[in-house]
């Protein structure tokens, strides 16, 4: 009799412990996809204006290469531009561990992240908004989501551009007779993180 019983005790330990390790695991488990869950969302409230910002200011009056506007984007965005040139100049902003054809900082489409460019350029073809809107060239590429509105007090158009590199999301516009623009991967746009900080970015442009 006594050997039953101390078979018994032996078991209910074995079973004791078996409950003790999957009520363990189960709250390791848990407690493990509560933090993964708030890392996911820690990544994603970065991609919106509502962290700390870059208030840019490129403004010179010697240098063809600068913006003669204020603009904001995301702190943790990183800020390049095209160099030294003439004729055109483009500041390319990105949001963190953004990838390009496969590469950081590459050229070509999108893959992961979000870049937007702001363009700056001296066209022979057109020195108003009303002639870019008149050239043939561009209507024949105007896409949907085509509408007028105001950027830093200048009369501005947007709209989404096809062509051979892939779509665009656009927002143009002219001051002084230069053609300023604001675009991105439309992709990259229909991403509603990504697309907010766009029209943030958009919104904030500045020319005081």
């Amino acid at each position: 009799m006594n050997k039953t019983q101390k078979g018994f005790a032996v078991l209910e330990l074995i079973l004791l412990l078996i409950i003790v390790l999957v009520i363990g695991g189960t709250g390791w488990y848990v407690i493990k996809s509560k933090n993964q869950t708030s890392q996911i969302l820690d990544i994603t409230d970065k991609t919106n204006l509502s962290t700390p910002i870059n208030k840019a200011s490129d403004k010179s009056t010697n240098n063809f290469n600068s913006l003669p506007f204020k603009y904001s984007y995301p702190a943790n965005w990183s800020k390049t531009d095209n160099g030294d040139n003439k004729s055109y100049y483009t500041v390319y902003l990105e949001a963190p561990g953004t990838m390009i054809d496969g590469t950081p900082d590459g050229g070509g489409e999108v893959e992961t992240g979000a870049q937007f460019s702001i363009s700056k350029t001296v066209s022979q073809s057109y020195k108003s908004l009303q002639e870019y809107k008149a050239a043939s060239i561009v209507t024949s590429q105007y896409g949907t989501n085509k509408k007028d509105l105001t950027v830093g007090g200048r009369e501005a158009m947007q709209f989404d551009l096809a062509y051979e590199g892939g779509p665009n999301h656009n927002v143009v516009f002219f001051d002084n007779g230069i053609l300023y623009s604001v675009s991105v991967q439309q992709t990259v746009y229909a991403n509603p993180s990504y697309g907010t900080v766009f029209d943030n970015l958009v919104s904030s442009i500045d020319f005081e």
